[in-house]
């Protein structure tokens, strides 16, 4: 039944989505292209024309101004962007997307052992938690990360979620990311999802937190109080 369930929303979402056009205006430093779902990464030149199923990434002291349709779009050094996340969604596709993240996150159960909570999946146990300039490992997940932190920057806050959600997921060095958790918390708040950014702010409340982080946390949730 679950897949089957998978298979109806993966169905729904698959919607054409509305390529607008990609351009490469400036370039500094080491900027590389991923075209559709080949491997290879290529340099890119002022000009080039990207597609919407394209991935970009930045290197060390690099980036790269993009216009996206009408909007200049600056991606700072070591950051991974798939393009087609420059768009914007209606709140009804959102919320089936994240449900069927939900669905996707949660393991195939072969006995009767009960099933973990997906926040506890999406968001993991934050003891040993580090910040993403910590992490030295799993460097895709880093700069995935950071590019949703750009998604959010230009006003793409439902593809930022998505994005955070699903790295979070794929990449375990960025699971207990709290800078990412905080962003994906800010997301839903300025998605005005309120439940789901206090659910973000009290799974990490739930954990030995650095002082720093327990306080803008608990500002976050006073806030929410007055929504």
């Amino acid at each position: 039944m679950r897949f089957v369930t998978i298979a109806v929303c993966l169905t729904l979402l698959a919607v054409p989505l509305i390529a607008g056009s990609i351009v490469v205006r400036g370039i500094q430093g080491t900027v590389e292209v991923r075209k559709g779902v080949t491997e290879q990464w290529m340099t890119v030149a002022v000009g080039d024309l990207l597609k919407p199923e394209d991935t970009i990434r930045t290197g060390e002291r690099s980036s790269v101004v993009l216009a996206v349709g009408t909007n200049k779009v600056t991606i700072p050094d070591y950051t991974m962007v798939d393009l087609h996340d420059f768009r914007q969604m209606s709140r009804e596709d959102l919320l089936l997307r994240l449900a069927t993240q939900d669905i996707l996150a949660v393991p195939d159960r072969t006995d009767d052992k009960t099933v973990i909570p997906s926040a506890t999946i999406l968001h993991g146990n934050r003891k040993g938690a580090r910040s993403a300039s910590q992490t030295s490992e799993g460097k895709t997940g880093e700069m995935l990360i950071h590019g949703a932190r750009v998604l959010q920057d230009y006003g793409y806050y439902a593809t930022s979620v998505l994005r955070i959600r699903s790295t979070m997921t794929l990449y375990p060095e960025v699971k207990n990311d709290l800078d990412a958790m905080i962003a994906l918390g800010g997301g839903f708040e300025k998605l005005n999802l309120e439940s789901e950014a206090r659910a973000v702010y009290i799974s990490m409340l739930a954990e030995p937190l650095p002082d720093g982080y327990r306080k803008r946390v608990a500002g976050a949730l006073e806030r929410l109080k007055d929504r």
